[in-house]
């Protein structure tokens, strides 16, 4: 019986079997990418395991201890790969430490980092969390494998590259988004640093939180949905929002284009609460 401090130093032959067994916990385990992934402890250190056996599957539960034998040992000293050859059967209890046990669920799901400006994200780095708005959005490759969006913050924007299942995600332009556990890498398309999904990503709507900007409204053109379109300027950057009538009416005394028109001649800056992609409110800025 070997531990899990002693398989990460055995040397495997080839692609051969690990032919001496290893009694651990699962401190977790969650099916991703049409696999089990599972983190395994003992009192002397934790990995992951790679579970593509249906005939194995059902011990990997968390909390359960089992003994693991015929396995492979996978491309890094903390992985091992398990399928239908492998002899997995229920054993006494591990007891393994909580760092080891926290150490095993790390290594499936790691803790999602606080969220990052985007405006500070000007080089290569990993576990990135970040949360903004989607100001731009593509349908998925045909292959479905990748998607590119736009996320918005008060700092700046970043073109974001959803992989795999992330690409199917339901989100959409003008909702606020917070998505984990991101790596940021030079772009050869954008010319620029842009950031990617990884396979711990997770994408979840936040609830909107109103913003306020000194803004030029440089544009402005019925919305096809509802209210206006409005295009704005501000630090040499355009970015496009829409107004609804009665809000137009508010700022402009009128809804009709032609006098709003007539009104940004005479004052086009504005100070505006903003709510997504959406201005719920402007007011002329005072000279």
């Amino acid at each position: 019986m070997l531990t899990l401090a002693q398989l990460a130093t055995t040397r495997q032959q080839d692609n051969s079997m690990v032919p001496k067994a290893i009694k651990v916990q699962v401190a977790t385990a969650v099916t991703r990418d049409g696999r089990i992934n599972a983190g395994l402890c003992d009192t002397t250190g934790a990995i992951k395991a790679y579970i593509y056996g249906t005939n194995v599957a059902t011990h990997f539960t968390e909390g359960r201890n089992v003994t693991i034998r015929n396995f492979k040992k996978g491309n890094s000293p903390k992985l091992i790969i398990i399928n239908n050859t492998t002899k997995v059967v229920r054993a006494t209890p591990v007891n393994p430490p909580p760092q080891h046990v926290q150490e095993a669920k790390e290594l499936i799901t790691p803790t999602a980092q606080p969220p990052t400006d985007i405006g500070e994200i000007t080089e290569a780095r990993e576990k990135l969390t970040i949360q903004g708005i989607i100001v731009q959005d593509s349908l998925a490759s045909p292959d479905k494998k990748v998607r590119n969006i736009t996320i918005q913050d008060t700092t700046g924007e970043m073109p974001v590259a959803l992989w795999n299942t992330a690409a199917l995600s339901p989100v959409k332009s003008g909702e606020t988004v917070k998505l984990t556990h991101m790596v940021a890498k030079y772009n050869n398309f954008h010319k620029s640093i842009a950031l990617n999904t990884t396979t711990h990503t997770t994408i979840q709507l936040t609830e909107q939180q109103n913003t306020s900007a000194t803004l030029t409204i440089i544009g402005i053109e019925p919305n096809p949905d509802q209210g206006f379109q409005v295009t704005t300027m501000a630090n040499d950057s355009i970015k496009e929002y829409t107004m609804e009538e009665d809000v137009a009416e508010i700022t402009f005394n009128s809804k009709d284009l032609d006098v709003i028109l007539d009104s940004l001649e005479q004052q086009d800056q504005y100070t505006v609460t903003i709510q997504g992609l959406k201005i719920i409110s402007a007011a002329p800025t005072a000279n």
